[in-house]
């Protein structure tokens, strides 16, 4: 009984756990980052910011190649489906290989300004990648409160790619 009592303090700690990890919208209680990035000091024209923001974005946000992204905004001449620096607002991570491979899916504004590069990063959509590539995503926040603890590592190691890439460019 005492072992049945500490595995499940312990099950109860980790959906704890990975429920606060991720920020919420303390109007929406949904899942976003928001936040902003100073230009760095060699950053000083708007082609050379737009072209750091890209860098940053290929480098840190997205699984997605250059020439992938490149095709994706192409076909977009209103810009309503691009951001700054005319990159996706919809972009994808992938964690995990094989059987525990997941997709997380989210939307990004960027915004730029002379001070810096402003970013909300929302709408966070969690998928598992089956053997037939189904894709049935799950709200991000329908599923924290209740992930598997293959689920819940995946998520740690996404939020961990967040966080280096917001630190800094």
């Amino acid at each position: 009984m005492k072992m049945l009592a500490t595995l499940l303090f312990t099950l109860l700690s980790f959906t704890s756990h990975a429920q606060s990890t991720w920020p919420r919208n303390p109007r929406t209680g949904e899942v976003e980052l928001q936040g902003s990035l100073p230009w760095p000091k060699d950053a000083k024209t708007d082609s050379q910011q737009q072209a750091l923001v890209r860098r940053w974005y290929l480098a840190k946000l997205t699984d997605l190649s250059p020439a992938e992204v490149d095709r994706k905004a192409a076909p977009d001449k209103t810009s309503s489906i691009l951001t700054y620096a005319r990159l996706p607002k919809v972009a994808v991570l992938r964690q995990g290989k094989g059987s525990n491979e997941y997709i997380l899916g989210y939307t990004m504004r960027l915004t730029g300004s002379p001070i810096g590069l402003a970013y909300t990063i929302n709408d966070f959509y969690f998928n598992k990648v089956s053997e037939v590539e189904a894709y049935d995503p799950t709200p991000l926040e329908e599923l924290l409160p209740k992930a598997t603890p293959k689920e819940q590592a995946a998520l740690a190691a996404l939020r961990k790619r967040f966080a280096v890439a917001l630190a800094g460019w």
